[in-house]
C-alpha cells in the first residue's frame, strides 16, 4: 500500500499537467481599456517594451532592429507567447513601408499596413481614438492578443546607424498568467465590442463625478479635514470645486492624503498639479483626472484598510473657498495609491530629472511632467526616460515626446484619456500619460527619470507629478520646499500661442483669465485689443450682451449681420488668398496674420492660396468663422500642387489630380514654429485656433514658384 502514493502524486500531476489553459476571450482583454480599477492592482505581469533607443547611450534612438528576417525583413519584436501586445507607437519618414504581423509562425502575415495605409483605414486599427494618426506619430492601444508567437517587421529602407531614413518605434507587451492563453488576432474577428470601448475613450466618460456639495473656507495658513472614514472601504472619485484660478494659489493650495493612520501623507501635491492645472487652470480631462468648468477631480482608485484622511492645508496667502465631493466604493483589490510632486532646476545641468525614486513593492501608474527651457529651443525635448524597477533598467525610451505617444517635438495641445499635452508654447509644455494597459511593477525598489536633454547637458526646469501604488502606506516622494514656477523668459512674447491653446480646449473662460493676467503683469500697448477678444469670449459664453459689442465694430458686423464672415490668413510664406476666384488677401510677414470680413452666401465655395517657395520652417495657414463658429480652414484634407496650371482658384477647376496633405511631411508644428514666436493680437476667437498649419509634402527641389491649396466646401 505504502508504494502506491507515490504512483498517485504522479498521477495526479499528470492530469494537472494536462489541464488546458483557460482562454481569455477578447472582450475580457478590452475591459482593461474602459476599467479603471485595474490600474491599482498589483498582482498582473508586468509589461515589457521594445524600442529603438540608442544601445550606445548617443541620441539617434532610431533603426535599431531585433535582427532580419531570411527575406531581408527588419524585426520589430519577436514575441512568445501566450501574450497580448498593448501598446505600439512609431514615427518616421517612411509612409509607404510595410509594417507585417505574423501569428503563431504563419508564412502570410494576417495583418500588412503601411502609414498611408492606416491613413486609409485598416481594420481593427481604424478605431480612434484607440488608434491615432497625430502628433506626427501613429499610436495604437488595440489589443493584440497572439497565442504561441507574433513576429512583427518592416520592409529595409536602407536604414542605417545615424542616418536618414529614419524609424522610431515603441511596443509594449504584456505576457499571460500561467494557465491562461489566448485565441490570437485575427484579421476576421467582429471588433464590434472594440467600437464600443472606443466610444467610452471618445467621448473620455469613464463614470459620473459625485457632486461637490460640502463647503469650506479655509483661512491663509490654516490646514482642514475635508473627508476621513473608518474601516476598510475604497475611494473612487473626487471633486473640489472652487472659483481661484490664481497660478500662485493654485500651487501653494496643498492635498495631502492619509491612509490606515499612518503618520505622514501618502499624497502630497499643490492641489493645481494634481489635477493637470500645471501653472494655469487646464480645463479638460483625461480618464483619471481634469477639470470640468470650476469643479476638479480625480478617478484614480484608492482602495484602504483601516482608515483615510483627505486634508487641504492654504499655504497661500488668502482665504480659499472650495467644495469637497467624493464617492465611496467596496474595497477592491489593489495597492495604495501615492502622488508626489518633485522640481528640479535649470541649475541642475548635468543630471537627470528623477519623477519617482520610492522603495517598496508597488506599481507605477503615470505621471504629469512640464519643463520649461532657457535654451531657447524644444531641445530639451530630446529627453529620454528611464525606469530601473528592482535595481535593473527594464524601460529605456527614445525621447520626451515620444514617451507621450507624440513625436517631432509635438503639434499643438490636446488631451486624450491615457495622455495629452495641456500646455506648449516655446519653450515649455506640460505632458501626461497613465499606465493603464502596460502595467509597471516592481517588488523592492522604482525609480523613473528623464534626461535633462542629450547628456543631461540642457538648461532645462522640470517639475512632475507621479501617481502609484504600493502595498503599504508610506510617505510621498514629493519636495515641496521650492514651488515658485520657474521664469519663462520668452513668455511675454507667446501671447497668441497661448490663448490659441485655451480656444483648443474649448475654454474661453480660461482664455479671459489668462488675458486678465498678461494685461496686469506686462501693460501691453495693445491692451485694447485684448480687451475686444475677452469681450468676444464673453459674448460667445452668453455672458456679453449685443450692446456690449457697440464699441467693438469689426465684432458687431460678424456677430449680427447676416451672412457676414471672418476669413485669417497667417504664413510665413508670401501669399495670396482667393476665394471663388476673387483674390481677397494678401499676406508676407511671419507675425501678422491677415483678415477681412465679407459677404459668404449659401452654397458651395472654394477657397485657393497660392505661397512662393519658403526655407524650413514654412506654413500657410486659413480659417473662415461666421457668427455661429467655426467654418473651414486649412487641414490635411485640403488638396495641394506645384505651380499647377490653369485657373484654379475657380470654382470650376478640376483638382481630381491635386494629391491630398495626408502624410506626415505635409504638417506643421504649430503655427508659429521655433525661431518664430511672435504673431500680432486680434479680436477675434475660435478662427486660426481651429486650423492647421500647412506645408506642401510633394516634392519641391527647384525651391522656385509656388505652391497652391485647395478646398471646396459648403455654407448651409
Amino acid at each position: 500500500m505504502k508504494n502506491r502514493w507515490p504512483i498517485l502524486f504522479l498521477i495526479l500531476l499528470g492530469l494537472t499537467a494536462c489541464k488546458p489553459a483557460e482562454v481569455i476571450p477578447y472582450e475580457q482583454l478590452l475591459s482593461g481599456l474602459t476599467n479603471l480599477n485595474a490600474i491599482a492592482r498589483l498582482d498582473v505581469p508586468a509589461t515589457e517594451m521594445i524600442c529603438s533607443y540608442d544601445r550606445t547611450g548617443a541620441n539617434e534612438d532610431y533603426n535599431h532592429f531585433q535582427g532580419k528576417t531570411e527575406d531581408g525583413q527588419c524585426i520589430l519584436a519577436d514575441l512568445k507567447g501566450p501574450g497580448v501586445v498593448t501598446r505600439f507607437w512609431f514615427t518616421g519618414i517612411n509612409p509607404d513601408k510595410k509594417i507585417r504581423f505574423y501569428f503563431d509562425g504563419e508564412k502570410m502575415p494576417s495583418f500588412e499596413f503601411s502609414w498611408n495605409d492606416l491613413r486609409r483605414g485598416i481594420p481593427p486599427f481604424n478605431i480612434e481614438p484607440l488608434s491615432m494618426d497625430e502628433q506626427n506619430c501613429w499610436y495604437s492601444f488595440v489589443p493584440v492578443p497572439f497565442k504561441k508567437q507574433l513576429l512583427i517587421t518592416t520592409d529595409d529602407a536602407g536604414y542605417q546607424y545615424g542616418r536618414a531614413p529614419k524609424m522610431y518605434y515603441q511596443i509594449n507587451w504584456n505576457p499571460l498568467a500561467s494557465g491562461l492563453t489566448v485565441e490570437s488576432l485575427n484579421p476576421e474577428d467582429d471588433f464590434t465590442p472594440l467600437q464600443v470601448a472606443a466610444r467610452v475613450w471618445d467621448i473620455e466618460s469613464f463614470g459620473a463625478l459625485p457632486e461637490p456639495d460640502t463647503p469650506f473656507s479655509i483661512s491663509a495658513g490654516e490646514t482642514v479635514s475635508l473627508w476621513s472614514r473608518q474601516g476598510a472601504a475604497s475611494v473612487e472619485a473626487f471633486t473640489i470645486q472652487s472659483g481661484m484660478h490664481d497660478p500662485e494659489v493654485l500651487r501653494n493650495v496643498l492635498l495631502h492624503i492619509y491612509w490606515d493612520e499612518n503618520e505622514e501623507p501618502s499624497v502630497s501635491v499643490p492641489l493645481g498639479d494634481f489635477f493637470g492645472s500645471v501653472w494655469r487652470r487646464w480645463r479638460a480631462q483625461s480618464s483619471m483626472f481634469g477639470s470640468v468648468g470650476n469643479t476638479f477631480f480625480s478617478r484614480f482608485p484608492m482602495p484602504f484598510q483601516k482608515s483615510a484622511r483627505f486634508m487641504v492645508e492654504n499655504r497661500s496667502a488668502r482665504s480659499v473657498d472650495l467644495k469637497f465631493g467624493i464617492r465611496e466604493a467596496a474595497v477592491i483589490d489593489g495597492g495604495y495609491f501615492h502622488s508626489g510632486w518633485v522640481h528640479s532646476g535649470a541649475d541642475r545641468t548635468g543630471e537627470p530629472h528623477a519623477v519617482l525614486n520610492v522603495n517598496g513593492k508597488g506599481r507605477y501608474a503615470g505621471c504629469i511632467l512640464s519643463q520649461v527651457s532657457f535654451d531657447k529651443s524644444f531641445w530639451a525635448l530630446e529627453s529620454d526616460e528611464s525606469m530601473y524597477v528592482d535595481g535593473r533598467k527594464t524601460w529605456q525610451g527614445t525621447g520626451l515626446e515620444d514617451y507621450f505617444n507624440s513625436g517631432w517635438y509635438y503639434g499643438n495641445v490636446f488631451a486624450r484619456p491615457m495622455q495629452g499635452l495641456p500646455v506648449k508654447a516655446p519653450f515649455r509644455t506640460v505632458q501626461y500619460r497613465l499606465h493603464l494597459t502596460e502595467p509597471v511593477l516592481f517588488d523592492k525598489r522604482f525609480e523613473v527619470q528623464f534626461e535633462r536633454g542629450p547628456n543631461n547637458a540642457s538648461h532645462a526646469a522640470y517639475e512632475s507629478i507621479s501617481f502609484y501604488y504600493l502595498d503599504r502606506p508610506q510617505a510621498a516622494f514629493s519636495h515641496l520646499e521650492n514651488r515658485s514656477r520657474p521664469m519663462d523668459p520668452v513668455r511675454q512674447h507667446t501671447l497668441m500661442t497661448d490663448l490659441w491653446n485655451y480656444e483648443r480646449f474649448g475654454d474661453l473662460q480660461g482664455e479671459i483669465e489668462y488675458i486678465e493676467r498678461y494685461t496686469n503683469d506686462f501693460k501691453p500697448p495693445f491692451a485694447d485689443v485684448l480687451k475686444q477678444r475677452a469681450l468676444a469670449c464673453r459674448y460667445e459664453l452668453g455672458a456679453a450682451s449685443v450692446e456690449a459689442l457697440a464699441d467693438a465694430p469689426e465684432l458687431k458686423t460678424l456677430y449680427t449681420q447676416p451672412d457676414a464672415a471672418l476669413v485669417q490668413l497667417y504664413c510665413n510664406m508670401t501669399s495670396e488668398l482667393y476665394l471663388d476666384g476673387e483674390k481677397i488677401l494678401v499676406a508676407d510677414k511671419s507675425a501678422q496674420p491677415v483678415s477681412k470680413l465679407l459677404t459668404l452666401k449659401k452654397g458651395r465655395h472654394v477657397l485657393a492660396v497660392a505661397s512662393v517657395w519658403q526655407q524650413y520652417p514654412r506654413w500657410t495657414q486659413v480659417a473662415v468663422r461666421n457668427a455661429d463658429g467655426y467654418l473651414t480652414g486649412t487641414s490635411t484634407h485640403w488638396k495641394h500642387a506645384i505651380n499647377p496650371a490653369g485657373n484654379w482658384a475657380s470654382l470650376e477647376y478640376d483638382d481630381s489630380q491635386w494629391a491630398p496633405l495626408k502624410n506626415y511631411s505635409g504638417r506643421v508644428k504649430g503655427p508659429p514654429e521655433e525661431p518664430y514666436i511672435w504673431v500680432n493680437p486680434d479680436p477675434f476667437v475660435n478662427t486660426l485656433s481651429q486650423a492647421s498649419g500647412l506645408r506642401p509634402s510633394e516634392p519641391w527641389s527647384n525651391r522656385q514658384g509656388y505652391v497652391v491649396y485647395r478646398h471646396v466646401f459648403e455654407v448651409e
